[in-house]
Order: C-alpha cells, then structure tokens, then sequence
C-alpha cells in the first residue's frame, strides 16, 4: 500500500526575506529628513538617490539569484550544514517508514510576492520531451532536494507545497497578492495549500480558492488545530461540502500534539503567545478535530499529514491509524487519509497543468467475439482496445484501438432527444385520450 506525507516542514530561509527590500527602499527617505531647500538638500537628495538606485540594483540581484536554478545558485547552499543534515535525516527517516510520497512545505504570511515566494526548486518541463501515454504518471514541476533518495530500491517521491497563510493582515487594503500576475509563481508548486486564521478568511478558502477555473486552485485547506480550544470560526456542513464539493481536502497535522513534533512549540494566540504545553496541544488537537469530523461525515475528504520539523514528531502508517482512532476516525477512513485522498489530491493538482481532461471505462474487445462487459458505467467516449489472440508478431508492442459502439446519449447520459421527447409525449397524449373514449 502506497502512503503518502504531504506536509515535511522545511526552513525558512530557504526564501529571500522580504524585509530587507522593504528597509532598503525606507532608508533613503528617512535619510533625506524633513527640511527643504537650499543647495545642501539639494546635493543630501541627488545623493540619497544615487544611494537607493544602488540598493535597488542590489535587491533585484537579490530577487534575481532566489529565483533558483535560473542563475545557477543551489538553493540548499542557504541552509546551514546543520539544518541540512537534518532535513536529509528526515526524509531518510520518512522512507524507512514506509512512506513512498512526501511534499515538502514552504510556508508564506500574509502576502504573496511572485519575486521572492517562487518555488527554488522549480524545473519546467522540456518543450522537446514526447507526449506521455495514459498510463504514464505526470512529471512534478519541481525537482527533488534530494535527487539520490529519489532512485534506488526504495525510491521516494519528492514534490514540493505552498501554504499561504491567510490572516488579518490579507484582508487589508494592500491586498494578499493572489493576482493573475503571481499565477506563474503558484504554479511552480505540485500542490497549493491555504491556512485561513479568521471566519472571512475560511469562507474565502472554502468557496473561492478552492473553486475549479481557470488559473490557480488550491487544493488542501489546513487548519490550526492545536492551539486554541476551540476554532475561532465556526465550521459550517454547507462551507466545508462545498470545499470538498470542489475537490479540496482538509489536513489534521498531528505532529502539534507530541512532545518534540516542532522545535521550539508553536505559541499559542490564545494564551497570549506564551507556548502551550504538550498536553494542551493534544487536547485541543483531539477537540477540534471531532469538530471538523462532524462536519465532514466521519472523515470523508480529511488528509493526515506529520509537519514536523525534527525527526522525533515523525511517525509511521501503523502509529497514525492508531492516534486517528483517537481522534474519532473510522478505521477505513484513517488508512484512506493517508492513501486514497492523496492520491485524489495529487491527481486534481495536476490538472492545473492538462487543464481539462475526460476520463472513460476502458473496455477490453476480442476481434473475433463480442465485446466483453465494461468496467462500470458506459460514457459517450468508451474505446475498446482489441487484443491479438495468438499472434505475438503481429505489432504486439502497438495496440489497435476501435470504438466499440457508437454513443448513445439516451442510454449513457439519460439525454433524450428532441424528437423522442415529442413522440413520448404524443404517444402519452393518445393513451389518455383513449382512456377517456372508453370511460
């Protein structure tokens, strides 16, 4: 069975740091001061501008050089030897667990900017590479961290995940940058992820973030689960079908809850930033996750995931399905959490990449027999792949491929036509009409 980890906590400074572009530009001006005139100001401004065109120059080599493998620069030259150790440890640990896909986590607040926020790890698809058949996976549009515990015996699946946090912050008139402008950014992740803190923020990632269109859909919505006793919204049946009506998923993290899941603990907004212990992290992890569970109709459409950041908040499949089971989950619903909701949520990302697509049972036809019976239910677009009986030579490695049948919407679709729909009810009107000629 094939398990899935969606959320590897990574660090930081792995994006450049906003601030800096921000003091930069507010030195200059602060330098200039308030008074005005005469020939002093004039040569303090002409060179304060001299002074803030040379930082700008240097913060757009800054932005340049984070934007990855384009100028060349490794990205995990921006970590230190310890905390590189350590995330390889991670993954390393993650594999030997059993888990054969893992997403590592880029966490942004507040606002989205396209320079600094892109994936670091981001490698677009080549223009000369040929069509994939279906039964080939998509590639991930981002390259793994490690690329030697991506081969081997036990190969693991490295993709990569924006969380965008959204806050009181976004709300403001600034804006969060989620603009057409950013879209080339936040498709250069293999899964997007919202955090909404306040109610405005959960309706919007539920109805609007999450909707299917045209440009970026985010597909997981996480929730701080583990820090306040109870959400500071209230989790609505109709809000929260309508995101998994659309595709999206929510995620438990239970790594909130153990004693070493993130170094240093989370503080809590509740308790006025001091650090919760490890007990009350529990408590409230266990009290707010019954909550989302009776909403989401004993678990359907929720995601488990570690976010740990340190080897010791890692656990395996078997743990989880036992600490699930304290949360209120199903025993069924547990292992899909970890299996076939990731791996629905990863197909839906990928759409953001074929756009649109259409799926049909496929059916397996004998040249010389009838038919065999299809799979499921009969679409408009069902094919039949003739298989060669007997005959090895004769262009085995080159499928043929017929229509079984011609569609027929009345049957596949319930459609009925125009003129069926007229003669029914002509026939329908004849009926009652000698009905009543022989009452």
């Amino acid at each position: 069975m094939v398990y899935h980890d969606l959320n590897v906590s990574l660090p930081a400074s792995l994006f450049a740091n906003p601030s800096g572009s921000s003091s930069s530009s507010a030195g200059p001006s602060q330098a200039a001061g308030p008074n005005g005139g005469g020939k002093k100001n004039k040569k303090n401004k002409q060179a304060n501008q001299q002074q803030q065109q040379q930082k700008q120059a240097g913060g757009a080599a800054a932005v340049g050089s984070s934007s990855g493998s384009t100028t060349g620069d490794d990205p995990l030259n921006r970590l230190s030897k310890a905390q590189r150790d350590e995330l390889e440890a991670r993954v390393k640990d993650l594999r030997d667990l059993g888990y054969s896909t893992i997403a590592f986590n880029h966490i942004v607040e507040s606002k989205f900017d396209h320079n600094l926020h892109k994936n670091p790890f981001h490698s677009p698809p080549s223009t000369t590479s040929s069509p994939l058949s279906p039964n080939q996976v998509m590639p991930p549009v981002s390259s793994p961290i490690f690329p030697s515990l991506a081969k081997g015996k036990n190969p693991i699946r490295q993709l990569h995940r924006l969380t965008f946090v959204l806050d009181a912050a976004s709300e403001s008139k600034s804006g969060n940058g989620l603009v057409p402008l950013s879209t080339p950014a936040l498709l250069s992740y293999d899964l997007l992820a919202v955090k909404p803190l306040t109610a405005n923020a959960f309706n919007a990632a539920c109805l609007t973030h999450t909707e299917l269109k045209p440009g970026v859909s985010f597909d997981i919505i996480s929730l701080d689960l583990s820090s306040t006793p109870r959400l500071p919204f209230f989790l609505k049946r109709s809000t929260v079908g309508k995101a998994i009506e659309n595709g999206a998923v929510f995620e438990v993290c239970y790594s909130d809850a153990l004693p070493f899941g993130n170094q240093p603990p989370l503080p809590s907004v509740a308790s006025g930033g001091h650090q919760l212990k490890a007990e009350d992290r529990l408590r409230n992890l266990i009290s707010n996750t019954r909550d989302l569970l009776r909403v989401t109709n004993g678990g359907r459409g929720l995601l488990l995931s570690s976010g740990a950041s340190s080897v010791l908040g890692l656990r395996g499949p078997g743990d989880i399905l036992n600490l699930a089971k304290l949360f209120g989950f199903s025993q069924g619903l547990a292992r899909d959490a970890l299996t076939e909701t990731c791996r629905a949520l990863l197909l839906r990302a990928e759409t953001r990449r074929s756009f649109r697509g259409v799926v049909g049972w496929p059916r397996v036809v004998d040249p010389v027999g009838e038919p065999e019976k299809a799979m499921g239910t009969a679409t408009t677009a069902a094919v039949a792949v003739a298989v060669p009986a007997g005959n090895a030579d004769a262009g085995a490695s080159v499928a043929t491929i017929r229509t079984a049948r011609d569609p027929d919407p009345e049957e596949d679709m319930g459609f009925v036509s125009p003129g069926e729909k007229k003669r029914k009810l002509e026939d329908q009107k004849g009926k009652n009409g000698k009905k009543q000629r022989q009452k």
